[in-house]
């Protein structure tokens, strides 16, 4: 399993292309048997990132788990991307082919500061 923050993936991707490494960056993504993106949706990202996303959300479907985590509910996904089309695909993916669980309750480090 590989973790990683919603933002350094992007961040990741980015580099490897100046790099010019970018596909092998990828091949990396594929070859990870479960990818977990954490704080899905938390920091902007640009229409390329997306589209980059949209690519390793195929891939995903095909090769093995997404787990994301996120603050927001996934009615709130479509308009935190600035792209509609590619918003509608990503969501079009990812929702409609996921479990999602919702949890409640206080935060586990807000209970971790009190003992």
């Amino acid at each position: 399993m590989r973790k990683l923050r919603y933002k350094t993936l992007f961040e990741e991707l980015n580099a490897a292309r100046g790099a010019g490494q970018f596909l092998k960056a990828l091949k990396r993504l594929q070859l990870t048997r479960v990818l977990l993106l954490d704080d899905f949706l938390m920091t902007p990202a640009t229409a390329d990132d997306l589209a980059n996303l949209l690519e390793i959300i195929e891939d995903r479907a095909q090769i093995g788990p997404l787990i994301l985590t996120t603050q927001y509910p996934p009615s709130a996904w479509h308009a935190l991307m600035p792209d509609p089309t590619i918003a509608d695909a990503i969501c079009d993916r990812l929702i409609h082919t996921s479990t999602i669980f919702t949890l409640k309750g206080d935060s586990q480090r807000k209970q971790n500061t009190k003992e």
